[in-house]
C-alpha cells in the first residue's frame, strides 16, 4: 500500500523530499525481511538453515541501515541551515547511500564470515520433548551468531 502511494505520487515534492530512492529501500527491506521468514517454517534443510539467518540479518541490518540514514539525513540538514555551519558539504544522498552501504556492508562481511568459520546445519533434538524427535536448525558458531545478532542491536540502538 505503501509502495503504491509513492508509486503513485513519484514527482511530487514530498516524495522527492523524503529522499526517494531510501525510501524504495526501506520498502524493499522491509519486504524482503517479511518474506525470510517463510526460510524458518518447515522442516529444515541444509540450504535453508544457511540462509535462513545470514539472509534475514542482511536483509534486516540494510531496513535498519536506511532508518538510520534518513534520520541522519534529517539532523545533518538541520545543522547545515545554521549560517557558516560546514556541514552543509555533508547534504545529499551521498551520504544517505554511503550510510547504507557501510552499515550493512558490515553485515555482510559478518554474514560472510559466519559459513565458512562454522556454518549452520540441520540437527536433531532428542531431548526438548520426551519421546520425540525435533528437527531444527544448528547454528553452527554461536559467537558468530550473537556477533550478528549484536550488530542488528546496535544498529537499531544507533
Amino acid at each position: 500500500l505503501v509502495s503504491r502511494i509513492f508509486l503513485k505520487y513519484l514527482e511530487t515534492p514530498v516524495v522527492k523530499a523524503n529522499n526517494r530512492d531510501l525510501t524504495y529501500i526501506l520498502l524493499i527491506s522491509l519486504l524482503l525481511s517479511f518474506l525470510s521468514s517463510f526460510l524458518f517454517i518447515g522442516q529444515p534443510g541444509r540450504v535453508t538453515c544457511l540462509l535462513r539467518q545470514t539472509a534475514f540479518s542482511v536483509i534486516f541490518s540494510v531496513a535498519v541501515s536506511s532508518v538510520l540514514a534518513k534520520t541522519i539525513t534529517v539532523v545533518v540538514a538541520f545543522m547545515a541551515t545554521k549560517p557558516g555551519n560546514t556541514m552543509r558539504k555533508w547534504v545529499g544522498k551521498r551520504l544517505a547511500n554511503s550510510i547504507v552501504i557501510s552499515c550493512s556492508g558490515l553485515q555482510v562481511a559478518i554474514c560472510t564470515i559466519w559459513p565458512w568459520i562454522s556454518p549452520p546445519f540441520p540437527d536433531s533434538n532428542l531431548h526438548s520433548q520426551p519421546g520425540q524427535i525435533t528437527l531444527q536448525c544448528n547454528e553452527g558458531s554461536v559467537v558468530m551468531f550473537y556477533t550478528a545478532l549484536g550488530y542488528m542491536g546496535f544498529l537499531a540502538v544507533s
